[in-house]
């Protein structure tokens, strides 16, 4: 049997996570709106500044839409230029 560091290491080789390395796909960060899960896979293939205009693009919609939710979760500071 092969040891959680042993699994970490392939999952990393693999770029995949645990959960998908033993072939579980309904887990904690998956998506159940098609919409969401298409936008995070895009997001993860932009450079840094493409995912900072993603995220002001996101943000400008949301606010237009009158959500005027904080931007970061409690505790969590993050300046996005």
């Amino acid at each position: 049997m092969m040891s959680l560091e042993q699994a970490c290491v392939i999952a990393d080789l693999l770029d995949c996570s645990l959960d998908e390395l033993v072939g579980r796909t309904d887990y904690v960060g998956s998506f159940s709106d098609n919409r969401q899960r298409s936008m995070n896979r895009d997001y993860e293939l932009l450079s840094d500044s493409g995912k900072d205009a993603a995220a002001n693009s996101v943000r400008g919609i949301r606010l237009g839409e009158g959500r005027n939710e904080p931007d970061t979760p409690t505790g969590v500071s993050e300046k996005i230029a």
